[in-house]
């Protein structure tokens, strides 16, 4: 629903860097919970990936309304 939000207002720049920073930290995790978990680490880090993209939008959300 987020993306939408954002597709509709033209903002795909924001987008990106969600999407950037959600890669990075699932990355960061995989990498480490793979060593320690096996394949049950990647999916961890996998579940963490959307939350983590979902809140980086939210936070910039409050930036959009604030626009309108």
């Amino acid at each position: 629903m987020l993306d939408d939000v954002f597709i509709g207002a033209i903002r795909t720049r924001e987008l990106r860097k969600s999407m950037f920073v959600a890669t990075i930290v699932f990355l960061a995790m995989a990498c480490a919970f793979q060593q320690v978990w096996g394949n049950y680490g990647f999916w961890i880090a996998m579940m963490v990936l959307m939350p983590v993209r979902a809140a980086t939008l939210g936070l910039q959300l409050k930036r959009i309304f604030a626009q309108l």
